[in-house]
């Protein structure tokens, strides 16, 4: 299992924690921080993700992205360029862990756990995400920190206020 599985989020959640993150969205200045960036060239997802190369800059990285895209039939799934930390040193390198709140349309905790990641970015660093859950399913909203519980479920909480508020057209 992967990541998204793990953590049972969407794409689009795990995105939004990441983007959320100030080491995350500038990883070459976050906190003092001097690693070096490296630009991956990649297709797909998941099991089905392909590195197809690894460049020193942006530039380059969209080019050879770009050449590829112009070569492909409609089948392929579209190249794109990543930003990545290159680490020098195991040190470079720790642990991150999340925290991971769900919650039921009362408010009341239905889950809690935690998942671990690694990660060459400064930690730690507050996120607070809140989702809101739809469907036939009890678990409303979920709420993800690096802080601990209490603060996965403070986002929870905020989020399924939010939805509701939403709903009411308040």
């Amino acid at each position: 299992m992967g990541v998204l599985e793990d953590w049972q989020v969407t794409r689009a959640e795990l995105n939004e924690i990441l983007e959320t993150r100030a080491s995350a969205r500038h990883p070459a200045e976050s906190e003092g921080e001097n690693m070096k960036t490296i630009y991956v060239v990649t297709s797909g997802e998941y099991s089905d993700c392909s590195v197809h190369v690894i460049c020193l800059t942006r530039e380059l990285a969209e080019t050879v992205a770009a050449k590829i895209n112009a070569h492909t039939n409609h089948y392929d799934a579209e190249v794109t360029v990543e930003e990545k930390p290159l680490a020098e040193s195991a040190d470079d390198v720790h642990t991150v862990v999340y925290y991971i709140v769900e919650i039921d349309a009362d408010g009341r905790e239905l889950d809690r756990r935690t998942f671990d990641s690694w990660s060459c970015y400064e930690s730690p660093i507050e996120t607070r995400v809140g989702t809101p859950l739809y469907g036939p399913g009890a678990i409303l909203a979920r709420g993800v920190s690096e802080r601990g519980y209490d603060v996965a479920l403070k986002a929870a909480r905020d989020a399924l206020a939010t939805h509701k508020a939403k709903l009411a057209d308040v």
